[in-house]
């Protein structure tokens, strides 16, 4: 057995390997070629022609919007309550200080008198006692109202003694300061 080939003979095994790899792509080509799939011819569309005709067109659009006059005035009340008139008509001319509506006066008046209430009870409690603690010892604040003709020196000793005494052996802090204001006298 001979291990190496001639020259002549490789160049012919040679030839040979190359017309089989060409024959091998030549068949793969054709039965790509006859196997895809073919792109469909888009169909033609049927035309139909009529003759035109002269008509009368109706042209109408529908649109999304707001209509507002070109000159207007938000009205906006300075309280709350029910409306009980409108004393204008829409549309007409108005004069400087001329009352347009009229609310629920019951309402109005009920939310006057507990603003009103509240206020003196804000007030009030601005007033009365105070009591703050300042450098270890507790200073008191009093407001009170006294009768017309009394001994106001003599109310106001016996109320600081009073107040001191009872402060200071209810709680066991020092009382530093009583302070007494009398801010009304009732006849």
């Amino acid at each position: 057995m001979r291990l190496f080939l001639s020259k002549k003979e490789l160049k012919l095994k040679k030839k040979r390997t190359i017309a089989t790899v060409v024959c091998i792509i030549l068949i793969l080509g054709i039965y790509w070629v006859l196997t895809r799939p073919h792109k469909a011819e888009p169909e033609i569309p049927t035309v139909i022609v009529e003759a035109a005709a002269k008509d009368d067109v109706e042209i109408y659009g529908e649109y999304v919007g707001r209509i507002r006059a070109q000159q207007f005035v938000e009205v906006r009340a300075r309280v709350e309550g029910y409306l009980e008139q409108m004393l204008f008509a829409e549309g007409t001319y108005v004069n400087k200080n001329q009352v347009l509506f009229v609310i629920n006066q019951e309402q109005y008046r009920a939310k006057a008198d507990k603003a009103r209430a509240q206020l003196k009870k804000d007030e009030a409690q601005d007033k009365g006692v105070k009591v703050r603690y300042v450098g270890g010892g507790l200073v008191i604040d009093l407001h009170i109202a006294v009768t017309y003709g009394v001994n106001i020196s003599a109310i106001v000793k016996s109320i600081v003694n009073k107040v001191r005494y009872t402060v200071e052996e209810a709680t066991g802090f020092q009382v530093a300061k009583v302070n007494v204001f009398v801010d009304d006298m009732k006849q």
